[in-house]
């Protein structure tokens, strides 16, 4: 909320939670027009009448029914890891943003981290919940380890019951409801946006140095798997030469803060030599 000017009068929210309880309190703390969407035809089961500042419609981020340049801020909760096309996905953002106005989006667990599987599946009383203790039959990094055969036989060697192994293969390897896309293409698609960064931060996993070997020996050791979630501030630069002073004031900021971080994840390691962050400190260091 604090990302928000005190100007603000219309808010889009991408990705509205069933109920509404995101967009519903946004418009009430700020007093903005609020706008909710959600593809699912379960969309929307507020409880209760909805505030006469709020709107809730179902509709795709990726082909929003709105006129260009119509909110001063949008914001996406929970949603991006779902999302499959995070160009076009971002050029939508973009098109229906004032200039000068605010994307706000912070999401978790993404493919490449430790849950990325995002987990969902289930079959009468039995479930498999990637979130839910005890419901979460997958091994961290099981998804990106395992072929789908591989992943079979270890759900059928006891993780699960045998009513579920079916669907969350289905969820995990096939479907849609997940994107699978790893940290470097959600930084590629920020930077290829006409919308400038203006923070990004991060979650970070623990993987042990056995898993990250695996994993770099499978896709790559320039690959990022300790990110599990990321929120970024984008915002939509003002029009003409005012625009291209902006990115690169931004640009600036953005080259001078990551020397910073990786200054002190250098003297990190050299104070600490022992220590079981180590591997993980000279991985950020290098990325």
């Amino acid at each position: 909320m604090n990302k928000l000017s005190p100007d603000t009068r219309n808010i889009l929210e991408i990705g509205s939670d069933i109920g509404c309880e995101v967009a519903t309190a946004v418009a009430q703390r700020t007093g903005a027009n609020v706008i909710g969407i959600n593809p699912s035809e379960e969309f929307p089961t507020a409880v209760g009448p909805a505030l006469s500042n709020t709107i809730f419609m179902r509709a795709d981020g990726r082909s929003l029914p709105f006129p260009d340049n119509s909110f001063d801020a949008v914001l996406s909760v929970a949603t991006m890891e779902h999302v499959n096309g995070l160009d076009i996905f971002l050029s939508e953002v973009d098109r229906v943003l004032k200039h000068k106005g605010l994307f706000y989006t912070e999401f978790s667990p993404i493919w490449s981290s430790a849950k990325g599987h995002h987990v969902y599946a289930v079959v009468g009383p039995k479930e498999a919940r990637f979130w839910k203790p005890g419901k979460n039959p997958i091994p961290d990094y099981g998804h990106l380890l395992m072929t789908p055969e591989e992943m079979r036989e270890y759900l059928c060697s006891g993780p699960c019951v045998e009513e579920l192994i079916i669907p969350i293969i289905q969820w995990i390897y096939y479907g849609e409801s997940i994107n699978r896309c790893h940290f470097e293409d959600y930084i590629e698609s920020f930077r290829k946006s006409r919308l400038v960064i203006q923070t990004l931060n991060f979650g970070y996993d623990s993987p042990d140095n056995k898993t990250l070997e695996s994993l770099g020996s499978k896709y790559g050791t320039d690959r990022n798997f300790i990110c599990s979630a990321i929120n970024v501030t984008l915002r939509k630069p003002p029009e003409g030469i005012s625009g291209i002073l902006f990115r690169r004031y931004i640009g600036a900021i953005h080259w001078y803060e990551r020397q910073i971080k990786r200054a002190r994840l250098r003297i990190k390691m050299l104070l600490f030599p022992f220590s079981p962050f180590r591997s993980i400190w000279r991985y950020l260091a290098r990325h």
